[in-house]
């Protein structure tokens, strides 16, 4: 399924569901990714996995700066990933006019894959958990997130939100108070402070996304 296909999925989706009243999500992975921000006309929430930011020629990025400020982002993204460096992302959040929020999944690629090939099955679970929590619930003062496979204990640990500098600033005191169980991290400069311990929330939010991998 190619790109004009994938953006025309989503927008027959939107439009057989114009009654709804609840929060519309859209989001995909990679080229599914993109697609979701190119008929994001009337969602309030986009989830961009593996968002292919740049080629070696250009910078997908204009269609990320036209979204409305009303619109709340999250990138989840790998810090192996070669079509979205992680500092290239942080200048274009930081010129966008919406909220962004941004999950860095260590060691994974583009295809969300970690080495070694045991962690990525329970990385996308954690990436899962923590989209969910973010749907129910964000902080505009907490943006920023890392998710790490620890091979000794075989888990995907999350390290908790902690403050971010990209994107639309609002009162860091105007915080959402986090669920019971949930990890809160502020950072303070360089300085970062734990306040609870991890999240573990199975509660399921839906949203539309694409399913296949294909490459951008």
């Amino acid at each position: 399924m190619n790109l004009k296909s994938r953006v025309k999925m989503f927008s027959e989706v939107i439009a057989s569901n114009s009654d709804v009243k609840t929060p519309r999500c859209l989001g995909g992975r990679s080229m599914g990714a993109r697609a979701a921000v190119m008929a994001a006309e009337s969602a309030t929430h986009l989830v961009l996995v593996s968002y292919p930011l740049h080629t070696t020629k250009e910078t997908r990025d204009q269609v990320l700066l036209d979204l409305p400020p009303s619109t709340k982002v999250i990138f989840v993204c790998g810090d192996r990933d070669e079509m979205c460096d992680l500092e290239r992302l942080e200048e274009v959040r930081g010129k966008m006019k919406c909220n962004t929020w941004r999950v860095v999944v260590e060691n994974a690629d583009h295809g969300m894959n970690v080495k070694p090939k045991a962690g990525t099955q329970e990385v996308g679970r954690k990436t899962g958990d923590i989209v969910a929590m973010w749907l129910k619930a964000s902080d505009v003062s907490l943006r920023e997130g890392r998710i790490t496979w620890n091979s000794d204990e075989e888990t995907a640990q999350w390290s908790g939100w902690y403050l971010g500098d990209s994107g639309p600033r609002m009162n860091v005191d105007a915080q959402i108070r986090p669920s019971s169980g949930a990890t809160v991290k502020k950072e303070h400069g360089r300085k970062r402070k734990k306040e609870l311990t991890d999240i573990h929330d199975p509660e399921e939010h839906g949203f539309t996304r694409s399913r296949k991998h294909h490459k951008a």
